[in-house]
């Protein structure tokens, strides 16, 4: 089982990856596969969630995209 911090990676990359390729077929199978990890990622609420950046309230795609930019920032400083 993998941890959320390296399923995050594994999204992160994949998505990186989808972008940068020609292969639409291969590109369609990997956007299957990170909607699978994406419902792994996110909890199943029964109320809608609420997504916040220094205290102002966003919608939770613009709180993914800007946490995973965050997140290769912090990797790419750590030398990686």
């Amino acid at each position: 089982m993998f941890t959320k911090d390296e399923l995050e990676t594994i999204l992160y990359s994949l998505e990186g990856y989808i972008q940068g390729t020609d292969d639409d077929k291969l590109a369609d199978e990997l956007v299957d596969i990170c909607g699978k990890i994406e419902e792994e990622l996110v909890p199943v609420a029964t109320t809608p969630l609420e997504c916040y950046i220094d205290d102002e309230q966003v919608d939770c795609d613009t709180f993914r995209e800007r946490s995973y930019s965050y997140r290769q920032m912090e990797h790419d400083s750590e030398g990686c």
